[in-house]
C-alpha cells in the first residue's frame, strides 16, 4: 500500500463539520461567542485570515451548539451565479418537494423560505460560505441581483424569521462597501476568527494523539515542537496543522506497518527525532504536492499517450486564479466524463478522458474537492503553492490574461479597447492563453480597431502632409508678394521720411509761429487789463467828481436858499419899518449878487413892495 493510498485520521484540507465533534477541539470560546451573535442578530460575519477555520466553526462548532431544533441551516457556494446557487439550494429541501414557484428571482426565494419554515417550524439559516467569491468573480450585474434578493429577504414579512451568515477572507472586507451602502448595518455584528493561540494548538496536537492512539515521546516537548516548525509571522495556520500531522501520520505509518494495518486507529509513536527530520511545512506541502503531480503524471502517460508533460500542472493551475486564489469551476458527470462549464477555455482543450483520469485522481487524493455541482482545490493554501510554483512564463501569460480580460469589462463599461502597445505585446501569445470565446473576438476587434484607427491616422498624417506642402506653397508665394511690398515699402518709407522732414520743419516754425502769436496774445491781453483798469480808475473818479459836484451843488443851494431866507426875512422888517425904498434897493443888490447862481423870487419880492406902496 503507498502513502497516498493510505487514509490518516487527520482532516488534511478539508472543514470540520458536524461529525466531527469529538475531534474539534481548541475552539470553545470561540464556538460560544458566535452562538451568542447568531442568537442575537438576524445578520452575522465571520471573517479572518486564510486558514483560522471559520468554516469549521461554523460547520461543526455552530452546528453542535445548536440544537437540531433551533435550525434550518442551507450552505451555499457562489457557483456559476450566488442567486441561482441560493435558489436551487433552497428547492433541493424537503419541504418544497413537488412544488412549483412561480414569479422573479426575488419572489420566488421568499416563497421557498416561507415554505420551509412552515414546513420545518424553526427558524431557516442562510449560510453563505467563501462569500468573497462573489466580491472577486462575481459581475457587478449579480452582485446588485444578490443585493436586492437579500433585501427582499430581510424586508419581507414572511421570511422575518430567516438569518444570514456571512463567512469570508477578511482581506475583502474593504469590497463590501457596496453591500453597506444599500444595506446597511450589513457588517455592523461581526466575528473575527482569529488565528489560534499556541496554547491552543498544544491543546489540538495532544488531544489529537491521545484520540487517534498516537504516541509522542515527549508530549509536551514534541508539540512545542511541532508549534515551532509551524509558527509563521501571522500565527499558526490551521491547515498547515492539520496537512503536517497528516503527512506525519502517513510518513509513521508507512516505517511502522509496511504491509498495512486494518486497524481503525493503529498505535504509532512520533518522536523527536522523527519530527525534526521530517521537515517544515513548507518543505511537507511542497514535497506531497511535488509527489502526487509526479505520481499521476506518471499514472496518465501509463494510461494515456500521449500526454503532454506538463498536463497535471495545467489541470491545477486551472483551479487557480491570476491573483493566487481557488478557482472554484463548474461541472456535471455524464456518462463517466467530467463535463466542465465556466473552466478556462485552455482546460476545456484538453483532452476528454485523460482530465476526467486526473481530477477523479486529484480528489481521492484530497488535493480537490467536489462541492454540490463545483469542484475546486481543497484549500486555498494549495492554491497560494501552486501561485508560487509558477513559472516566470505562466506569470507573463496569466499576467496577460488578466489584462485582457480587465480590458473586456472596461470595453463593455466605457467602450474601450484595449490599446495597440498591448496588441503587439499580446499578438505572438494570444494563442497560448487559453482564453474564453469572448475574450478572443474582444482581442480581435481590438486588433481590427487599432488597425482601422492605424490607417485613419496615416491617411489623416498624409493629408497634413499635402496640406503642409500646400500651405508651403502659398507660404512661398506670401513670402514673395512680401518681398515686392517691402520694397515698395521701403521706396515709400523714403518719401514718407522726405514728408516727414518737411512735416518736421513745417511744424517746427508753425510751433515757432505759435510761440509769437501766444507771446503777443499775451502782450495783447495784459495791455487790454492795464487799458480796463485805467478805464476802471478814471470811471471811478469820474463818479466820485459827479458825486463831488451834486454834493457842491446841493451845498450852493442849501446856502443861496438861506440867503435867501434872510433876505426875505430882511425885506419883510424892512417893509413893516416902512422902508420900502431901502428893501427895494436891498432887494436889487441881491438880484446882482446872486444873478450869476440862477435864484429865482427877486421878482415876487418886488411886486409884493409894490403891493405895499
Amino acid at each position: 500500500m503507498s502513502q497516498s493510498e493510505i487514509s490518516s485520521p487527520f482532516k488534511f484540507l478539508d472543514p470540520y463539520n458536524r461529525q466531527d465533534k469529538d475531534i474539534f477541539f481548541g475552539r470553545k470560546d470561540e464556538v460560544e461567542r458566535l452562538y451568542q451573535h447568531v442568537n442575537k442578530n438576524r445578520i452575522v460575519l465571520i471573517y479572518g485570515t486564510s486558514g483560522s477555520g471559520k468554516t469549521s466553526l461554523v460547520q461543526c462548532g455552530l452546528a453542535n451548539r445548536l440544537e437540531v431544533t433551533d435550525w434550518v441551516p442551507f450552505f451555499i457556494r457562489r457557483g456559476q451565479d450566488i442567486n441561482r446557487s441560493l435558489l436551487e439550494n433552497l428547492l433541493a429541501a424537503k419541504a418544497l418537494a413537488g412544488v412549483e414557484l412561480k414569479g422573479s428571482m426575488a419572489e420566488r426565494l421568499v416563497l421557498a423560505l416561507d415554505k420551509i419554515g412552515s414546513f420545518y417550524l424553526r427558524p431557516v439559516y442562510l449560510i453563505f460560505d467563501q462569500f468573497e467569491e462573489l466580491l472577486i468573480l462575481g459581475e457587478q450585474e449579480e452582485k446588485d441581483a444578490f443585493i436586492g434578493n437579500l433585501q427582499s429577504i430581510l424586508l419581507g414579512e414572511e421570511t422575518k424569521s430567516c438569518n444570514l451568515l456571512f463567512i469570508m477572507r477578511e482581506e475583502y472586507f474593504a469590497a463590501l462597501d457596496i453591500f453597506e451602502q444599500k444595506i446597511p448595518g450589513f457588517s455592523d455584528r461581526r466575528l473575527r476568527v482569529e488565528t489560534m493561540r499556541p496554547k491552543k494548538v498544544k491543546e489540538v496536537i495532544l488531544r489529537s494523539c491521545e484520540k487517534f492512539n498516537i504516541k509522542l515521546e515527549a508530549p509536551e516537548e514534541n508539540a512545542q515542537q511541532i508549534i515551532d516548525i509551524l509558527k509563521g509571522k501571522t500565527g499558526i495556520s490551521l491547515p498547515y496543522l492539520q496537512v503536517y500531522l497528516d503527512q506525519l501520520w502517513k510518513h509513521d505509518f508507512g516505517k511502522t506497518y509496511p504491509e498495512g494495518s486494518t486497524e481503525a486507529h493503529p498505535e504509532l509513536e512520533f518522536t523527536t527525532e522523527e519530527i525534526r527530520t521530517f521537515g517544515v511545512i513548507k518543505d511537507v506541502l511542497d514535497r506531497f504536492l511535488g509527489q502526487r503531480k509526479q505520481a499521476l503524471q506518471r499514472e496518465l502517460e501509463e494510461a494515456f499517450d500521449p500526454v503532454p508533460d506538463d498536463f497535471i500542472t495545467s489541470v491545477l493551475d486551472s483551479f487557480v486564479t491570476d491573483e493566487g486564489t481557488k478557482l472554484p469551476i463548474i461541472y456535471e458527470r455524464k456518462n463517466g466524463e467530467i463535463l466542465l462549464k465556466n473552466a478556462p477555455e485552455y482546460l476545456k482543450r484538453l483532452p476528454a478522458p485523460p482530465l476526467a483520469f486526473a481530477l477523479n485522481q486529484l480528489e481521492a487524493s484530497r488535493i480537490l474537492r467536489t462541492d454540490g455541482d463545483s469542484i475546486e482545490l481543497a484549500h486555498d493554501i494549495l492554491a497560494a503553492l501552486i501561485d508560487q510554483q509558477r513559472s516566470d512564463e505562466q506569470r507573463r501569460l496569466n499576467e496577460i490574461r488578466r489584462s485582457i480580460r480587465n480590458g473586456y469589462h472596461n470595453y463593455k463599461q466605457l467602450q474601450e479597447y484595449l490599446t495597440g502597445k498591448q496588441i503587439a505585446k499580446y499578438e505572438d501569445v494570444i494563442n497560448k492563453l487559453g482564453l474564453e470565446e469572448e475574450y478572443i473576438q474582444f482581442f480581435e476587434e481590438s486588433r481590427i480597431f487599432r488597425k482601422e484607427e492605424e490607417n485613419r491616422k496615416l491617411a489623416e498624417a498624409e493629408q497634413r502632409t499635402e496640406e503642409e506642402r500646400m500651405l508651403r506653397l502659398e507660404a512661398d508665394t506670401a513670402r514673395e508678394t512680401a518681398q515686392e511690398k517691402a520694397v515698395a515699402a521701403r521706396e515709400a518709407e523714403g518719401k514718407a521720411k522726405t514728408n516727414a522732414l518737411r512735416a518736421k520743419v513745417i511744424s517746427a516754425f508753425a510751433f515757432f509761429l505759435a510761440i509769437i502769436c501766444f507771446l503777443l496774445f499775451r502782450d495783447s491781453a495784459i495791455r487790454k487789463n492795464e487799458i480796463q483798469k485805467s478805464r476802471d480808475a478814471l470811471q471811478v473818479q469820474k463818479n466820485r467828481s459827479v458825486e463831488q459836484a451834486e454834493m457842491l451843488a446841493q451845498e450852493i443851494s442849501r446856502r443861496n436858499k438861506v440867503e435867501f431866507e434872510k433876505l426875505q426875512t430882511d425885506v419883510e422888517v424892512l417893509k413893516k419899518a416902512g422902508e420900502v425904498e431901502l428893501a427895494s434897493r436891498l432887494i436889487n443888490e441881491k438880484r446882482e449878487l446872486f444873478a450869476d447862481r440862477g435864484l429865482l423870487g427877486f421878482d415876487s419880492l418886488e411886486n409884493s413892495l409894490k403891493i405895499n406902496k
